[in-house]
């Protein structure tokens, strides 16, 4: 058997489709769309936690001043920040956090006036 050099075209449809047009049966749904959907939802605790969890561990951001409370999984972040840099960094993070349905921005950037 010779190994040809030429590409093999696809016909399927989608992605996982081989050269003779049948799908394999993991390409029939859409990547990604159960994702999220399990048997039970975070609580605010856990939401919290994890807010907690993932502004400590970042190597960009010092969350030491930062006050994180959930309701309902509306997460809030209260304190003060150094930059305006860090307070997008903490808000990023937060909204990154599965349970979080919006994030509420209260951080202060640490020497500007608030009016």
């Amino acid at each position: 058997m010779a190994i040809t050099s030429r590409p093999v075209i696809v016909r399927g449809q989608g992605p996982g489709a081989c050269a003779c047009g049948c799908m394999p049966w993991w390409a029939v749904e859409a990547e990604g769309s159960y994702r999220g959907k399990g048997p039970a939802q975070q609580t605010d605790g856990q939401i919290k936690t994890a807010i907690e969890r993932i502004l400590t561990d970042d190597s960009w951001l010092d969350a030491s001043g930062i006050q994180v409370s959930v309701q309902n999984g509306i997460a809030q972040l209260s304190g003060t920040v150094a930059s305006r840099q860090a307070k997008r960094r903490a808000e990023e993070l937060t909204d990154q956090i599965r349970g979080v349905r919006d994030v509420q921005n209260q951080l202060n950037i640490a020497g500007l006036q608030t009016t």
